[in-house]
């Protein structure tokens, strides 16, 4: 551990051996921190990713330059399909720790892989498209495009979320169950999608449920048939063994008759219907149950159905955050690109400035992204423009005015701010004798520059230059006046 003062080795006490700082809430803060790492990593090897996330947050906020928590989160965002936040905790990391760095090799990886980093580039855009058709309306052609994202990024947890949202929407709950279940094998801790696989399983389970009420109610209905069939079969008289003729058949068949009629009438008729009333009662009993189950689950419906409708309305409100011009979806594709420009040290300097100017420090409410933002301002108005200013001022050195003036002007397209440039340019039009130009030049030092050391001489080559155009428009004046 090092000393956050003068970054001397510490050792076992107290204070810094070196400076002499007071390092033990320091020491307690960098244990915390690797604490929740540790935590984080352990979270990270059971798949739970969001999980992890939240530990590695709270370890780099309370340590911002724990490398291994920062190099974990990215590989964790990586792992996630979010590309763009993986490269921004590494190239932090990076920046933090230039040498014996994994973010090294991470970033090397994707650059000499190009093909698989155009790849998830290309899911990026192709799930911001879909989110535009979303909130247009254009479902179908929404999921068209999720199933080509997640043929072209399977770990796109965000795809599979907006895929199963509209799979819900059509009531398809197992393409859905199906999706979240990918993605929780991705990521076990997601909580959105375990909050959509909950209510999916609720209409799965009662879909089973009425099957099942369905089945009973077939059964019912075979047992009263069986009765039915009881009381409608034949009964069969005895025959007479002697058969004596035929008035004593019909004697026998009368008597016979009676008989069944009274058994029928006095013993079997009154247990039927006491059986009949038992089971009627105990299936309107059952009815009336099931009906106020039903009731309830009516009203438990309704409410989900309104829950839906207002998460409905808050997802269009966020797809129209994210889709809008200079939404967030415009925001990170700007800072991707501007981060590959920086990768790679490629770009014209227009190129450079016009994805600059698309982008807004605080379109994202993200300490990371405002972080990653500081850097490719630092990369783009201080580091790039460095050595085009040195190359301007070298021709401004040996008298090649005309060469240095375009120069200077790309630097200021990237850093309007620059104050040494707008000098050097406005003595080139001095040098050039362009007294207009070099006129606006200086006025713009003394109007927006008032505590730069150029402040004084600006008002008065000002005073000056204004004062000679003055003159030359009172002479021509008189000129034409004398005609």
């Amino acid at each position: 551990m090092d000393c956050y003062q003068c970054g001397h080795k510490l050792g076992s006490g107290r204070y810094c051996l070196r400076c002499g700082a007071d390092v033990t809430v320091y020491r307690r803060i960098v244990y915390l921190s690797n604490s929740f790492y540790n935590a984080g990593l352990e979270k990270a090897r059971v798949r739970d990713l969001t999980g992890a996330i939240e530990m590695l947050q709270r370890s780099l906020q309370l340590h911002k330059k724990n490398i291994n928590a920062r190099n974990l989160l990215g590989v964790v965002y990586y792992e996630m399909g979010e590309v763009v936040e993986a490269l921004c905790q590494w190239v932090i990391s990076k920046n933090f720790q230039p040498k014996d760095n994994l973010a090294d090799d991470y970033l090397s990886r994707l650059q000499e892989d190009r093909n698989h980093l155009d790849t998830m580039n290309q899911a990026i855009r192709k799930y911001n498209q879909s989110l535009a058709h979303a909130n247009a309306g254009n479902y179908d052609l929404a999921v068209i495009q999720l199933k080509r994202i997640l043929q072209l990024h399977p770990n796109y947890i965000r795809a599979h979320q907006l895929l199963a949202l509209l799979y819900i929407r059509e009531e398809a709950y197992s393409k859905a169950n199906k999706l979240l279940r990918q993605a929780l094998k991705i990521d076990t801790g997601n909580t959105l999608c375990l909050k959509y696989a909950r209510l999916i399983r609720g209409r799965l389970g009662r879909a089973e449920k009425s099957d099942r009420e369905r089945k009973l109610s077939l059964q019912s209905n075979r047992a009263l048939m069986t009765a039915e069939e009881l009381l409608e079969s034949d009964v069969i008289a005895p025959e007479d063994p002697e058969k004596s003729g035929r008035g004593r058949m019909l004697v026998g068949l009368l008597v016979g008759a009676a008989a069944t009629f009274c058994m029928y009438q006095f013993v079997l008729l009154p247990t039927i219907n006491r059986n009949s009333n038992v089971r009627n009662n105990q299936a309107i009993s059952a009815y009336d149950a099931k009906l106020s189950e039903k009731e309830l689950q009516i009203t438990n419906l309704e409410n989900q159905i309104a829950d839906l409708h207002l998460e409905q309305q808050n997802m269009e409100s966020s797809l129209a955050d994210l889709t809008g011009d200079n939404g967030l979806s415009d925001q990170y594709d700007s800072l991707l690109k501007l981060l590959k420009l920086y990768m790679n040290r490629e770009g014209n300097e227009e190129e450079l400035a016009s994805t600059f100017e698309r982008i807004d420090e605080n379109a994202v409410d993200s300490d990371i992204y405002r972080e990653m933002y500081g850097i490719v301002k630092q990369y783009v108005t201080v580091d790039r423009i460095k050595g085009i200013f040195n190359e301007g001022v070298e021709m401004y050195d040996t008298h090649y005015y005309k060469n240095a003036i375009p120069v200077f002007e790309r630097v200021l397209r990237l850093n309007p701010d620059y104050v040494d440039a707008l000098y050097y340019l406005a003595r080139c039009y001095e040098k050039r004798k362009d007294t207009e130009n070099a006129l606006q030049t200086w006025q713009q030092i003394a109007d927006r520059f008032p505590e730069s050391e150029y402040f004084e001489e600006a008002e008065s080559k000002v005073e000056k230059y204004s004062r000679q155009l003055q003159e030359a428009e009172d002479n021509m004046d008189g000129e034409d006046g004398g005609d």
